[in-house]
């Protein structure tokens, strides 16, 4: 048990319905284009929490954006390798199976494989296709 979260694309979808909720637009999508899975994190708190509050039904629609500004402060916090940093940028969301409650070792290092996968994911990006994560607690 724990936070995972899955990345997940899907090329050349239909384009969202207005008045659409994102749960069933995701789910629509995902039983009728292929779905490729592209990266997963396990106990990565502070990427949960950066997203957690344009979640429905615990996924939601990645932007290119996004994955820009994650790279920008993922770079900072491992410079700068000290809690008052990376609680500014990337903060830890505390909760049952969330992985570690602070800046150590243990949390640079996922902060290290998610900037790996966000550059990855970054240089790959194709603006017809929609990226979107799923999270299992």
């Amino acid at each position: 048990m724990g936070l995972s979260i899955y990345f997940e694309k899907v090329s050349h979808p239909r384009k969202r319905r207005k008045n659409e909720t994102l749960s069933n637009y995701l789910s629509d999508i995902s039983n009728k284009y292929d779905v490729t899975n592209v990266g997963y994190l396990r106990k990565v708190s502070s990427i949960y929490k950066y997203f957690s509050e344009k979640m429905e039904a615990d996924k939601c629609i990645v932007k290119k954006e996004e994955l820009t500004d994650i790279i920008d402060k993922a770079t900072k916090v491992l410079s700068e390798r000290d809690a008052k940093t990376s609680e500014e940028l990337l903060p830890i969301e505390i909760g049952f199976f969330f992985g570690t409650s602070s800046y150590d070792e243990y949390y640079y290092s996922c902060i290290r494989n998610t900037l790996f996968l966000f550059e990855r994911m970054l240089s790959d990006w194709n603006d017809k296709d929609v990226l979107f994560i799923s999270v299992s607690k």
